[in-house]
């Protein structure tokens, strides 16, 4: 397993998040949203896949975490992708995913 260089670190980048949307909130809220949901959708699909069907979903959920500057749960997306059939990353996913669900239902205030 990969070393992790993003432990305690922000869920979510909020300074890459504004540079993203141009600071834009009302765009952040609605891309948050949709993350939330995808991250939600995640939790039930990767531990209820394997093989090539994991390393789908992990890849799809790494290019939204980056994007958005989820970059502890892009990394893990990441070791999804490359070990697929390690089920002890879930774990890891799982922390993550709970992180990122907090971190935008706080920004919901």
């Amino acid at each position: 397993m990969p070393i992790d260089i993003t432990a305690n670190v922000a869920a979510i980048d909020g300074d890459h998040l504004d540079r993203a949307t141009f600071g834009d909130v009302l765009l952040q809220r609605e891309l948050l949203a949709m993350f939330r949901k995808q991250v939600g959708e995640a939790r039930w699909s990767l531990p209820a896949s394997r093989g090539a069907e994991r390393v789908q979903v992990a890849h799809a959920l790494k290019g939204a975490a980056r994007g958005l500057g989820a970059f502890a749960l892009a990394q893990c997306a990441a070791d999804i992708e490359r070990s697929p059939e390690d089920d002890t990353l879930l774990e890891r996913f799982t922390e993550l995913a709970d992180e990122v669900d907090g971190f935008i239902a706080a920004r919901e205030g």
